[in-house]
């Protein structure tokens, strides 16, 4: 998918979020994608921030956050959240999603998606995170169930 189709009013944004980053790899598309963009990897969680900065140290366009506070409100004219919400609980979820409206421009986009987790690839997924974190909200024998 061609990224500035999702511009409304066209042309280049100056500043894109990837919330929830991971190891950056997306951040790492959208920096050819724009390459004049300022690209703010978010991530809160230290080990794969970590990551993200080894991942993406060649791309100077990109800058780490974990804090989203210190992002100035209506700087940001493209959100990413990709496969992050599942993992959140409710109020959670609404924090982050105050945030986007809170670091949004007036004609900015946010971009979201969750993957569809029924049947088998479900309790698979679900098996594999109570493994690695069992009884967090998105790991418990109730929640994969």
């Amino acid at each position: 998918m061609h990224l500035a189709l999702l511009m409304r009013g066209g042309g280049d944004p100056h500043c894109i979020l990837d919330f929830g980053a991971g190891n950056g790899e997306l951040c790492k598309l959208i920096a050819l994608q724009f390459p004049k963009a300022k690209i703010v990897c978010y991530e809160p969680t230290p080990s794969l921030m970590a990551e993200a900065k080894e991942n993406l140290a060649d791309l100077p366009q990109i800058s780490f956050c974990s804090d989203l506070e210190k992002i100035s409100d209506g700087s940001v004219e493209l959100i990413f959240c990709l496969e992050v919400f599942e993992h959140l609980p409710e109020k959670e979820t609404k924090d982050a999603l105050g945030q986007f409206d809170r670091l949004l421009t007036d004609n900015g986009n946010a971009v979201i998606g969750v993957p569809v987790e029924i049947g088998i690839p479900a309790l698979y997924k679900g098996i594999f995170r109570m493994s690695r974190r069992f009884n967090t909200f998105d790991a418990s024998i109730k929640n994969v169930l």
